[in-house]
């Protein structure tokens, strides 16, 4: 379930809200799909929003709207606040990789596995989504190619959106998924090649880390 506030933001993984007519019991929160306000009192039903108005008992839908000048209120607790309180956080999202190997210009075949740890991650093979930040729009370092195993273990191509020049500006959701990322190849030519990891789990959380990929002549 998601919440937008007043000023926009939208809030993830909800995990219930709770309404009341606040303390003059005036139960003035409108429906945003009837544009109506209701006046009969909140006692104890669990409401939810229907086509066209504010019922009994089911699954929350739709959008709830406070009038400012009326005491109602509108809470919510969201899932990382449930695992807090019973200390059930959880590792917190990372890249378990420090550096990236050297490799050697068209002399050898270069392999280097990225793998990410914690968070809350997807059902496997494809566990987290990842985006590579390089100054070359949808162009891999030193002319190796990156990977992910498939459910056999076989290594596939990630589709190219996996590059970006800028991950924070690509919508996480539409990063290419992957258990692990596995980059490989004969690489040329030589330099250094500066590249910035970005991981994301089904949380929207997201960790990243600056990597220099130096090819030795």
């Amino acid at each position: 379930m998601k919440v937008t506030t007043s000023d926009l933001t939208t809030v993830s993984n909800v995990a219930y809200i709770i309404l009341s007519g606040g303390d003059n019991g005036a139960a003035t929160l409108k429906s945003t799909l009837n544009g109506t306000f209701l006046g009969a009192a909140f006692n104890t039903a669990i409401l939810r929003l229907s086509s066209s108005n504010l019922a009994v008992g089911g699954n929350a839908t739709g959008t709830i709207t406070v009038d400012p000048t009326n005491s109602d209120l509108v809470r919510w607790v969201t899932l990382d606040e449930l695992r807090s309180k019973v200390g059930c956080q959880g590792a917190p999202l990372k890249l378990v990789n420090n550096e990236l190997p050297y490799g050697s210009a068209s002399s050898s075949t270069y392999s280097a596995m990225i793998i990410a740890d914690g968070g809350v991650p997807s059902t496997a093979p494809d566990s987290y989504s990842w985006c590579i930040q390089t100054t070359a729009l949808n162009t891999a370092p030193a002319a190796l190619i990156f990977q992910k195993p498939d459910a056999s273990g076989t290594s596939i191509p990630i589709p190219p959106n996996l590059y970006q020049t800028n991950c924070p500006n690509y919508a996480a959701a539409s990063w290419p998924k992957a258990g692990k990322l596995v980059l490989s190849g004969t690489p040329n030519p030589p330099g250094s090649y500066f590249i910035t990891v970005y991981v994301s789990d089904t949380n929207s959380n997201i960790a990243s880390k600056p990597f220099v990929l130096t090819i030795n002549p």
